[in-house]
């Protein structure tokens, strides 16, 4: 079959965790189509470079405060997002009277459904976190939530139905709409792709990974930089910024890339002592399944990694921190000494549910 697959474009995540679909349905035998927009359609394209690919624009950019918390510069947009949803959903109508694909799997995308073709939504947030205070409202938005979910054919889980999972009431809270398929964990680590030797970078002590919209990004990286110039840890630092990859020796115990390919990032991974990253569901999952040692800070203002952070940290699969209260000295000590307690189950979800497209 012809498959289209566009991921939403706020951050590299959701491009990310979608390089394990787009494997999977390459290996069933299907014809994929990539489409998006800025960073997450690069990281697709230096991924699978021979796949046909078209952009997809997103009209509403997300670029977090400095002042306002995430939650509540989203809120303020959703009049704008709303209106995104349904524009985005008449222009697939063209895309797929261009390219006639049989599904179109969307990641986070609420309006890239449509009845001439299977529709499959990709989303590990049936509940969306609020604030404390706000807590109350979240049962109305759960319903309204499920209401766009409905409209799609199936909506694909990144996680395991059991207790032993990694997004907690993000997914298992309320009772699940109909069309809900669990797939399991999945990385773009696992599979098909091999490490490879990481150029020419000494197995690191600390691997450092910087993600997520602007300005908290770069506020991290700051953060990060500033301390590591007294340390004489090995560590390698990843930006998280797509594009050609250059490396950048700040010491000769420090190296940092803008971006490195997955095959690449993988030895990095496996081979590095412990890891320091954002509470992204994606660099969670990627973390599980590699059983690294983690020391994940959520974005400030950012709801979901901030439940995700407490959540894990709590059932000791990670430990975390607040971003201004990062020590990479006492961190690196209390990772030593860590042992997380996680087991995932065994069984690869993926592949069933794509064998049974």
């Amino acid at each position: 079959m012809k498959i289209l697959i566009c991921p939403l474009d706020w951050g590299l995540g959701h491009a990310a965790r979608d390089v394990a679909i787009i494997q999977g349905l390459q290996d069933a035998g299907h014809e994929v189509i990539l489409a998006g927009d800025g960073g997450t359609l690069e990281l697709l394209r230096s991924e699978f470079p021979k796949l046909e690919n078209i952009r997809f624009p997103s009209l509403v950019r997300i670029r977090y405060s400095s002042h306002i918390p995430a939650w509540l510069k989203i809120t303020l947009l959703s009049p704008l997002l709303l209106y995104e949803v349904f524009t985005e959903h008449f222009r697939l109508g063209t895309i797929i009277r261009q390219l006639q694909p049989d599904i179109v799997i969307s990641d986070n995308r609420y309006g890239l459904w449509n009845r001439k073709v299977r529709s499959i939504l990709v989303s590990h947030q049936l509940s969306i976190r609020l604030p404390q205070f706000a807590r109350f409202l979240e049962y109305p938005v759960y319903h309204v939530l499920r209401m766009f979910i409905g409209k799609f054919d199936q909506c694909w889980i990144p996680d395991f139905p059991e207790e032993n999972n990694l997004s907690g009431n993000l997914s298992h809270h309320y009772p699940l709409p109909g069309n809900a398929v669990f797939i399991g964990v999945i990385s773009r680590f696992s599979g098909s792709y091999q490490a490879s030797e990481a150029r020419d970078v000494t197995p690191p002590e600390l691997l450092i990974l910087l993600s997520g919209p602007e300005p908290q990004r770069s506020f991290l990286q700051k953060i990060v930089l500033k301390q590591l110039v007294s340390l004489k840890t090995r560590c390698v630092i990843l930006q998280g910024l797509p594009g050609k990859s250059r490396r950048t020796d700040l010491s000769p115990t420090v190296t940092m890339y803008n971006h490195l390919p997955s095959a690449e990032l993988k030895h990095l991974l496996l081979s590095a002592g412990c890891v320091i990253c954002r509470a992204g569901y994606t660099g969670i999952m990627d973390l599980a399944i590699m059983q690294k040692k983690a020391l994940i800070i959520p974005t400030p203002g950012q709801t979901e990694q901030e439940y995700l952070a407490e959540y894990l940290s709590d059932r000791a699969i990670f430990l975390t921190c607040k971003q201004d209260d990062l020590d990479i000295e006492s961190a690196l000590e209390d990772l030593n000494a860590f042992e997380p307690e996680l087991e995932l189950p065994g069984r690869d979800l993926l592949t069933e549910v794509i064998r049974k497209m």
